[in-house]
């Protein structure tokens, strides 16, 4: 009886441990990992780069739409990091996001923060 009582109370110390751990998302990092551990949305007035400009030009255009798709095809390499080139904010790059543009989305600032192992 004891020892499940015990076990209990640790339980519960560790479950409120981590639910005040601290938010990774409030001091961001850019990351170039595939497969985030943590994925951030950040306001626009927040985002360390410009949302969507993958060929580093400073701005948003359809010469970044094209290297997006050469890209994609294996014919180029990306110039920024991985978390750059996620244009919805679906914490993950791929067809959907050109769609999202094509459509008249705006990019979003998305922000990929992964461990060092996980690049």
């Amino acid at each position: 009886m004891r020892k499940r009582l015990l076990l209990l109370v640790l339980g519960a110390i560790i479950f409120t441990g981590s639910a005040f751990a601290q938010n990774p998302c409030t001091k961001p990092v850019v990351g170039n990992c595939i497969h985030p551990d943590t994925c951030c949305i950040l306001p626009d007035d927040q985002c360390p780069f410009v949302p969507g400009d993958i060929n580093a030009s400073n701005s948003f255009n359809v010469l970044d739409i094209t290297l997006f798709l050469s890209w994609m095809k294996g014919r180029a390499s990306a110039v920024v990091p991985y978390s750059q080139m996620d244009y919805n904010g679906s914490c993950s790059v791929n067809g959907m996001d050109i769609q999202y543009v094509l459509r008249g989305g705006i990019p979003r600032c998305s922000l990929f923060i992964c461990h060092q192992e996980n690049k």
